[in-house]
């Protein structure tokens, strides 16, 4: 299972953290990994081409990172990957869980 944390500082999202295989399907064939991953690495380029700044992420095999300062373009970005986990979520529970802190 893929589990998505979403940590925030009152009603900012600071960081997105992507951890685990859905195991849906195998390796290359896995729907669900290959659009929470899409939807991931998507936010860090929008930071990199929207912001022009270096985005804050720590990646490695099955886990994912991403730290959100204040900045108004950041926190769109982060609202807008959220939105985007979380459908996927909502569409393969039994793969996907975002838990909030």
């Amino acid at each position: 299972m893929i589990k998505i944390t979403i940590l925030y500082d009152q009603e900012l999202i600071k960081q997105i953290t992507i951890e685990g295989h859905s195991n849906f399907k195998a390796s290359g064939q896995d729907i669900v990994c290959a659009g929470v991953s899409a939807v991931a690495e998507g936010s860090v380029n929008a930071i990199e081409e929207i912001t022009k700044k270096k985005p804050n992420y720590i990646m490695k095999d099955g886990y994912l990172s991403i730290t959100y300062s204040n900045e108004h373009d950041l926190q769109l970005i982060a609202k807008v990957t959220y939105a985007q986990l979380q459908t996927i979520a909502i569409s393969y529970p039994k793969n996907v869980k975002i838990i909030e802190k």
